[in-house]
């Protein structure tokens, strides 16, 4: 199964701070998460640094490089919102620079998605059916 993951050298720092806030901050707390982050620990020193130096700060925007397998390397900007009375979710949105290669890489992936949704004379065919 093809995956889409970031690339460059931030990509540990933007993993160790895409984990919760509250696990960031008391990690003890969920005790089921020792082990993965004790393996992320062990083979990446990155991470490990990153982790040992408690660097929780919070980036609400910013600009992610991410690769996909199928359209190659996207550049998108990003804001994160709170979601009030829920600490613990947040709404991520990623734009792309209009005109740029990655507004074509996501037209290309949106029209493939435009192609397999289902048509309204397609969904009511079959409530009628």
């Amino acid at each position: 199964m093809a995956s889409l993951h970031q690339s460059g050298p931030r990509s540990a720092h933007g993993q160790r701070r895409r984990l919760p806030a509250p696990v960031r901050r008391r990690p003890s707390r969920r005790p089921q998460l020792a082990e993965p982050i004790g393996e992320l620990s062990l083979r990446d020193k990155d991470f490990r640094s990153l982790w040992a130096d408690h660097d929780v700060l919070a980036h609400a925007t910013g600009t992610k490089h991410l690769h996909h397998p199928l359209v190659g390397d996207l550049t998108l900007d990003y804001v994160t919102l709170n979601v009030a009375g829920a600490p613990d979710q947040s709404l991520v949105i990623l734009t792309s620079e209009p005109a740029s290669p990655s507004a074509e890489a996501l037209s290309i992936l949106a029209s493939w998605t435009d192609a397999l949704a289902p048509t309204p004379t397609d969904e009511a065919r079959e409530s009628a059916g």
